[in-house]
């Protein structure tokens, strides 16, 4: 779906950009789910469309009543009694519509972060064609529409591209519809105040993890080649070279890895200067890497930084813990 007219009107772009028309719109109602969409709430102006439409029908008054045609008079005061009418159809559209909160899950940078609005419709009426987007040039959120039918609810999802670790902020949102005829457009304004955990970009090759260490500090000591395992697995990108079963490689012609099963006592305890990077932010990238690869293997691990501790634990908590601190950590 294109964007309106209303998105590419510099004018009106300009105005609501304004810390003015901010404070306006704060005094008409709340902004921020959820909250329920009161006709204070609800802006309409004619489309492109419409205004064509208008200016086509003006001359057709005009040609009528120059000519005297009462059938001509007839059908254009019937098609503006249409246009009329359908501009209290299109505010009702979105008028007492209910906006739920805005729901969001931490992301990598590189992947999109979806913001996905829940919208409730429980006044009885059916809302089609109603749409959704952010009204800037860098987000993608063309296409983004939904029909909710009476006692209906629906989502929608925002995506917005990432770029950078740390917290993403929701764009302001605008809810539209031209339902309908496509004469008028009719929005109102959603001010999420919700925000996106950002983790640091994980690498395709990450170095090998550290080795392991005992509870008092002590290496752990490593298997012999020819010790017992639970299986074996094709070997990723990151496994140490003890861990590759060189007598399956060799019979495979491929590189096949040994699944350790972990032990209790084995930890890992990940710090900036065992990532061998003098860049900061490729020294982060790698320790996401580590505590992801760390996770999946089953490993006790924890986070080491300059006033961040985390002791080792595992666990899709500890998980969280430990890209968390490497999102929000500051040099």
């Amino acid at each position: 779906m294109q964007r309106s007219a209303l998105s590419r009107f510099s004018p009106f772009n300009w105005i609501v950009r304004q810390p003015r028309f901010e404070r306006w719109l704060q005094k008409r109602g709340p902004l921020a789910p959820p909250f329920r969409i009161a006709y204070r709430q609800v802006y309409i102006l004619p489309t492109r469309f419409g205004i064509i439409f208008a200016i086509l029908l003006t001359a057709m008054l005009l040609g009528a009543l120059n000519y005297n045609n009462n059938a001509a008079l007839l059908l254009a005061f019937m098609l503006a009694t249409a246009a009329q009418l359908s501009t209290f159809r299109t505010w009702r559209n979105l008028s007492g519509l209910d906006v739920g909160t805005i729901h969001t899950k931490p992301v990598f940078v590189g992947d999109q972060a979806l913001f996905r609005l829940n919208l409730y419709e429980r006044q009885g009426f059916e809302r089609p064609i109603l749409e959704l987007d952010s009204g800037r040039q860098d987000i993608n959120d063309t296409g983004i529409n939904l029909s909710l039918a009476a006692e209906q609810s629906g989502m929608l999802e925002i995506p917005v591209q990432t770029s950078r670790r740390g917290w993403l902020e929701c764009p302001r949102l605008r809810l539209s519809t031209i339902y309908p005829l496509g004469l008028f457009r009719a929005w109102s304004w959603i001010h999420p105040q919700q925000r996106c955990l950002v983790y640091p970009q994980l690498l395709d090759n990450p170095p090998p993890l550290p080795s392991p260490s005992t509870g008092d500090g002590k290496r752990n000591l490593q298997p012999e080649p020819d010790a017992d395992f639970a299986g074996l697995r094709e070997y990723r990108p990151g496994d140490h070279l003890k861990e590759i079963a060189w007598k399956a490689t060799a019979r495979m012609n491929k590189l096949i890895s040994r699944e350790e099963p972990p032990t209790a006592y084995s930890e890992l305890l990940f710090k900036l200067p065992q990532t061998g990077s003098q860049d900061i932010e490729q020294a982060l990238r790698i320790l996401a890497s580590w505590v992801v690869l760390a996770e999946q293997r089953g490993f006790r691990y924890g986070l080491s930084l300059p006033a961040v501790e985390l002791t080792p634990d595992t666990g899709a908590g500890h998980r969280h813990q430990c890209l968390r601190a490497l999102a929000l950590w500051q040099n």
